[in-house]
Parts: C-alpha cells; sequence; structure tokens
C-alpha cells in the first residue's frame, strides 16, 4: 500500500532518471565519431557505454537490482515503525552500487551510484542547514566541490587501463556538472538566483555543512596531487580545476549580494556593478573552461572532448545573444565580437590539428 514514507525515495528516483539519461546521451553523442583501428576495433572503445546489446541489458538489469534494493530497504524500514531516517537508506543503497560497480564492472551501477550519493550529501546538507536558515549557497558550493572531485578521480581512473570506461564516466559527471553550474551564473537570470542564493545565515553556523566542504577540499588536493604525481593531469589543466573549485566553493561564503537591480524583468535585467563583475568572472571563466576543454582534447587526442568543448562553445555564443550582454551592446559589435572569437578559435583549433597530425606520422611505425 502506497505511504508518505515513500514520496522523498520517489522524487529522488524522479530526478536521478533524467541525469542518467542525460549522462547516456552525452556518452552516446561524444563516442558518435569514434575511429576504427586496422583490427576493426574502436579507436575510443573506453566510449561506449557496454561493449554489446546483452551487456547493455546486463548492466540494466544490476542498476534496475540496486534500485529495488533502496525499495526494499524503505519498506523493511517501514515495517520496523522507521529504525532509520530515508536519508540513510539513500546512503547505504547509493555505496551498495557503488560497491556494485566496481565489484561487477558496471558503468550503469557506477553513474547511478554517483548520482544517488551527490543527491545523499544535498538532502542531507539542507536538513542540517534548516536549522540555522543556512543560505542556500553552501549547498550549490558543496555540488560544486563534488563535482570537481569527480573529474580529479576521473584523472586518477586513468591509471589503469582497465579503467578507462571508469574514468570516463568520472570526467563527463564532472565537466558536465561544472559547466551547467558556470553557465547558470553566467546568465542574468542565475545572478538573478545567485543574489537569492546568498540570503540566509552564514555558513559558519552550519558546522556540520563546513566541514563536509572541507573534506571535499582536501579530498580534491589529494586526488590532484596523486594525479600530478602520476603525470596523469597537465599544468594548465590542474590550474583550471583548481581556479574553478575555488570560484564556485567561494560562493558559500558571500555575505548577501544585490547583483539586479529590482525593477528589471525578462531578458533586459539590469545589473548593479556588483552584478557586472560576477557576470563578468564567471563569463571569463566559462569560457576560458570551453576552450581549454577543446585545447586539451588536440593535446590528449580526444575526440570527445573535442566535441564537447565545440558543442559548448556554440551554445555559449548563442545564448549570449540572447542573455543580458547583448542588451548592452551594440548589434554590430556583438557580432564583430562573435566573429573575432570564432576566428581565434578556429585558427587555434587548426593548430591544434595539424600538431596532432604531425605527433600521429611521428608515433607511426615506419614500413
Amino acid at each position: 500500500m502506497f505511504t508518505l514514507g515513500y514520496i522523498p525515495f520517489l522524487i529522488i528516483i524522479a530526478v536521478a532518471i533524467p541525469l542518467l539519461l542525460l549522462f547516456f546521451l552525452l556518452r552516446l553523442v561524444l563516442g558518435f565519431f569514434k575511429g576504427k583501428s586496422a583490427a576493426g576495433v574502436p579507436s575510443e572503445w573506453h566510449l561506449m557505454v557496454a561493449n554489446s546489446r546483452e551487456d547493455a541489458v546486463s548492466q540494466a538489469l544490476f542498476l534496475l537490482s540496486f534500485l529495488f534494493l533502496g525499495i526494499t530497504l524503505l519498506r523493511l524500514n517501514q515495517e520496523m515503525n522507521y529504525l532509520l531516517q530515508w536519508q540513510t537508506i539513500l546512503l547505504i543503497s547509493s555505496l551498495a552500487a557503488l560497491a556494485g560497480a566496481y565489484t561487477l564492472k558496471n558503468v550503469y551501477l557506477l553513474a547511478g551510484g554517483l548520482v544517488s550519493i551527490s543527491m545523499w550529501w544535498a538532502t542531507q546538507a539542507t536538513l542540517w542547514g534548516d536549522k540555522v536558515n543556512l543560505l542556500p549557497a553552501s549547498f550549490v558550493a558543496g555540488i560544486g566541490l563534488i563535482v570537481t572531485l569527480l573529474y580529479a578521480l576521473g584523472r586518477l581512473h586513468e591509471w589503469s587501463p582497465y579503467a578507462k570506461r571508469f574514468a570516463l564516466t568520472y570526467l563527463v559527471f564532472g565537466l558536465v556538472s561544472a559547466t551547467i553550474i558556470l553557465f547558470i551564473f553566467s546568465t542574468g537570470l542565475g545572478l538573478e538566483g545567485l543574489e537569492e542564493l546568498t540570503d540566509g545565515a552564514p555558513i559558519t553556523q552550519a558546522p556540520q555543512v563546513l566541514l563536509s566542504l572541507l573534506v571535499f577540499v582536501i579530498a580534491i588536493v589529494a586526488a590532484l596531487a596523486m594525479a600530478v604525481m602520476k603525470k596523469l593531469i597537465f599544468p594548465g589543466e590542474l590550474a583550471g580545476v583548481l581556479i574553478v573549485a575555488a570560484l564556485i566553493g567561494s560562493i558559500a561564503f558571500l555575505p548577501a549580494q544585490t547583483l539586479v537591480k529590482g525593477d528589471s524583468y525578462g531578458f533586459s535585467r539590469e545589473l548593479t556593478s556588483a552584478g557586472i563583475i560576477w557576470a563578468s568572472i564567471f563569463n571569463i571563466a566559462l569560457l576560458a573552461e570551453l576552450v581549454g576543454i577543446v585545447f586539451m582534447g588536440y593535446a590528449r587526442r580526444a575526440t570527445w572532448l573535442i566535441n564537447l568543448g565545440a558543442l559548448g562553445l556554440f551554445i555559449f555564443i548563442f545564448t549570449k545573444y540572447f542573455d543580458w550582454f547583448f542588451s548592452f551592446l551594440n548589434k554590430s559589435v556583438f557580432f564583430i565580437g562573435a566573429g573575432l572569437l570564432l576566428f581565434l578559435l578556429g585558427w587555434g583549433m587548426e593548430r591544434g590539428r595539424r600538431r596532432m597530425l604531425a605527433r600521429m606520422r611521428a608515433q607511426a611505425p615506419q614500413p
């Protein structure tokens, strides 16, 4: 019989399913143009979510089994007069999914486990913060640090050639999530939301949330340090990860902000001086990240990174035409600036392509 005790878990499922669908769609799009080796094996086999249809069905069934495990635990908890909170059951299910993913080499379970454990922290932090009316920016900062940690763990997983699929799963979640966060805050609507997120008690009044953010920072530094020692991350890439983590994490410590003037609406939001500064910071950070993704793809000879960065740049330029940036510039100035940016990017990408081809010819075996 349906009871109110199932509602929180059903909400989690309703949010997790679209996130998982987005992940698999990205994996499909980014791996669409993979090439073939001389033996007919995909040159970027790790972009494939499964080796075959049977493997995909098997992984999906295991994912469903762990989903039903969480529902079963909820039912047993109800029969035991709610001995555990539903957040604890979500944590147990998430840890079980992650353990099963590494035991069974199941990408689906790994994706589901990462989404669910991130949502567990978000819900638990919300409960901690509700006691003191904590500013919501702390939760966004925590999610930003979590996705940065996922990216660092993805680079660390590249140490083992057998963990490339897991590495890509971590990298996709980290890159896409961090890009979405920067993109939202680079818009007028996002800045208006950021203004509301900074309204509340400072994070120092919620020691559990503050401690968890500190743990995330330590884990990020440790993972990046290990990646540097194993030479798995470029210096520029390392600097970019640290800057993005610092930028997103800093919003947890912001005092109340006034970023948008009260009479602004729609695409005509008028920003205050502080709003213009933050808009510039987020837009520059987002643009630098997208360009860095493209050039990192050339440096690593990873077509999925090039495709992801190029797609992000297209969306970035297209949306900025309709966003607040357009209201400050004349149309001709906007298109001249966008054209110059695309020209410079195309020139840089062409140089990167030629260098990559030159390296491939140099490394090819001579007859």
